[in-house]
């Protein structure tokens, strides 16, 4: 994959304030809970050629400024 999607809260359809109010009332959200959103520039599945997560493939969220990022390694499910 490689590209690297560089999005802001100004993306979201909702604001901040109407996602945590919609996740909490399901579960509680202790203190720095992450709630991952999604990609707003679209989804692997819908480009052409089709591209997907693979085992070893990294993804990463950052966090700007001054928090910090959140990074995995895809693995599959055994």
């Amino acid at each position: 994959m490689g590209d690297i999607a560089d999005c802001r809260r100004s993306d979201l359809i909702f604001d901040v304030a109407k996602l945590v109010s919609f996740c909490s009332q399901g579960t509680p959200l202790p203190p720095g809970t992450l709630i991952i959103t999604g990609t707003p520039s679209g989804i692997g599945a819908m480009r052409s050629p089709k591209e997907y997560l693979h085992e070893g493939d990294e993804f990463v969220v950052e966090i700007l400024p001054h928090i910090g990022s959140l990074y995995n390694v895809m693995q599959d499910e055994r």
